[in-house]
């Protein structure tokens, strides 16, 4: 649910703190309303909408320019939500800052922060972290999958849809290289390149040939080579080693490049006739990267 490229491409603009001068991006990620990017050295910038503290800037201010998140911290990566951030330290740790109405800091705190929180994970070393519309997801360095936050159609992976306010171990015992969480559901690629999704299912994003929810990981139907999957707000897509983009889910506003307006609960070659380095699902549309350049599937 996001634009997130990590070593991929370098993004310059003007800093709010640093008007004559240029920050340099090592990544970027796109929230509802809000962006964030993590510069060189690993100082965190975000911008936008700041009603619910998503900025992590403790001035409760929205931002036309990028400002830097509070706290002295030095992250590796972080992930742009619906009203609320979550980032990764050098050392593994993960903060959230924002709404946090179902728990999707991961932290005990009343309804909102406007500086980074620490997540409650007891030593928990995070890999990756990802987040949604009220959950957010990490693979720890046990490659296994950890989930908190809202959990009604299932998406923390559980088992059950009881909300959770810590990370919480995804039900099966598999191992993850990556993973990403889009509004009510949640996608992982194994260390094999088998794709598995779990939570809401009603436009078949889960891709296993069903439109039936479900609240424990289940296998991608036929495709497995991925090496990386985005899911979205109703729709997944995954990227095969070969380079190829699949997408499954809703397509009514042409996110599959069906141009169907139907979508599919098992994943499809978009067959556009290139190869990518990146693919990444917006709530409604989805973009790709090229070496050349972004190609817009429905940006």
């Amino acid at each position: 649910m996001k634009w997130s490229a990590p070593a991929l491409v370098l993004l310059s603009v003007v800093g709010h703190d640093l008007p004559r001068s240029r920050l340099t991006f090592r990544m970027v990620s796109a929230g509802a309303s809000h962006t964030c990017g993590v510069a060189a050295g690993g100082v965190a910038y975000c911008w936008g909408d700041n009603t619910a503290g998503e900025l992590g800037t403790g001035d409760g201010r929205s931002h036309m320019r990028p400002v830097a998140v509070t706290g002295h911290l030095t992250f590796a990566s972080l992930s742009a939500g619906d009203g609320f951030t979550c980032g990764i330290t050098d050392s593994g740790v993960a903060y959230c800052w924002g709404r946090n109405p179902y728990g999707q800091l991961g932290s005990r705190t009343p309804q909102r922060s406007e500086t980074p929180l620490p997540v409650t994970a007891a030593g928990l070393v995070f890999l990756q972290v990802s987040v949604g519309r009220g959950h957010a997801c990490g693979i720890g360095a046990d490659h296994a999958a950890y989930c908190w936050g809202s959990n009604e159609d299932g998406p923390l992976g559980t088992g059950d849809t009881a909300r959770s306010t810590r990370p919480l171990p995804v039900a099966g015992q598999l191992s993850f290289d990556s993973l990403s969480a889009g509004w009510s559901h949640t996608c992982a690629v194994t260390r094999e390149g088998a794709a598995y999704c779990w939570g809401s299912n009603a436009a078949g994003q889960l891709g296993n040939g069903t439109t039936v929810a479900s609240r424990v990981p289940v296998a991608v139907a036929h495709v497995h080579d991925f090496v990386s999957v985005s899911a979205g707000a109703r729709h997944t897509c995954g990227l095969t080693a070969r380079g190829l983009v699949y997408c499954w889910g809703d397509d009514f506003d042409n996110q599959l490049l069906m141009r169907s307006g139907v979508g599919t609960s098992v994943p499809l070659d978009t067959r556009i006739g290139r190869r990518f380095l990146a693919v990444t699902a917006g709530a409604f549309h989805t973009c790709a990267l090229t070496r050349e350049s972004i190609y817009r599937l429905t940006c």
